[in-house]
C-alpha cells in the first residue's frame, strides 16, 4: 500500500499518503471504528456494529462488494483483497479472486484469526492449526507449518510468519530477502509484523 490509515482512541480514523484513489480524502468521519485494514489502493474498517465500511479504489470490487451485514469481529488486507470473520469464526472474502482468494475460502466456522497477504490468506482455527488457501508459486499456501498452538499470524507478498505460545515465530514461503532463513531462533516474542518483502516481531522484555 501507499497509503497509511489508523483508529485513535475514539475510534475516529486518520489516514494518509497516496490519495490517487480518495484513500485520503473519502475516510469516513465517524468516530465507533475499532479495526482498520488497507490493500494496495483502499481501505476497509469495522465499527462497533461489526459493520464494514471501505473507500478508495474499486478494483475488482473492493468497494462494491463490501458485506452488507455486520457482527464481524476482525477484518485483514491483502494486496487485492479483503477478509473478514465473524463471532463464530465463520469467514467471508471478497475482492480478486486470480488464486481462489475468495473461492476458497473455507466454509466452516470456528476459526480465532484471520490474515490476508499478497495473493493468500492464512487462518488460525480452534487448536492452533494454520490452513492457508490462494497463490502458491513460493510455497506460501503448502509451506505453513503443520503443528498446532499457534496464537496469531502475519503475511506479506508471498511470506508467512506464525507465533506460538511460546513466543517462537515460525515463517515460510518466500526467502528472497531472508524473510525466512533470518527468522529468529529464540522464543518471548509477542507480536509480529511482516511487510512486502521484511519482517519485525516485538519481543516480551
Amino acid at each position: 500500500a501507499q497509503h497509511s490509515c489508523a483508529i485513535n482512541r475514539t475510534g475516529r480514523i486518520y489516514c494518509w499518503g497516496d490519495n490517487t484513489y480518495n484513500q485520503i480524502n473519502n475516510a469516513p468521519s465517524g468516530s465507533d471504528f475499532i479495526k482498520i485494514a488497507s490493500s494496495s489502493f483502499s481501505t476497509c474498517a469495522l465499527d462497533t456494529n461489526g459493520s464494514v465500511t471501505c473507500w478508495g479504489r474499486n478494483n475488482y470490487n473492493l468497494i462494491a462488494n463490501a458485506p452488507t451485514l455486520g457482527g464481524f469481529v476482525d477484518i485483514s488486507g491483502g494486496s487485492t483483497h479483503f477478509c473478514v470473520r465473524n463471532s463464530g469464526g465463520f469467514l467471508q472474502c471478497w475482492g480478486d479472486d486470480s488464486f481462489g482468494e475468495v473461492s476458497s475460502v473455507p466454509s466452516s466456522g470456528g476459526f480465532l484469526s484471520v490474515e490476508a497477504g499478497g495473493n493468500f490468506t492464512c487462518v488460525i482455527d480452534s487448536v492452533g492449526e494454520i490452513e492457508c488457501w490462494g497463490r502458491n508459486i513460493y510455497n506460501q499456501v503448502s509451506g505453513h507449518p503443520s503443528t498446532t498452538g499457534f496464537t496469531s499470524l502475519s503475511l506479506g507478498f508471498a511470506t508467512g510468519c506464525a507465533l506460538d505460545g511460546n513466543g517462537s515465530i515460525t515463517c515460510w514461503g518466500l526467502n528472497n530477502s531472508g524473510q525466512v532463513s533470518s527468522c529468529p531462533n529464540d522464543s518471548g516474542f509477542t507480536k509480529l509484523a511482516i511487510g512486502s518483502f521484511s519482517a519485525c516481531a516485538l519481543n516480551g522484555d
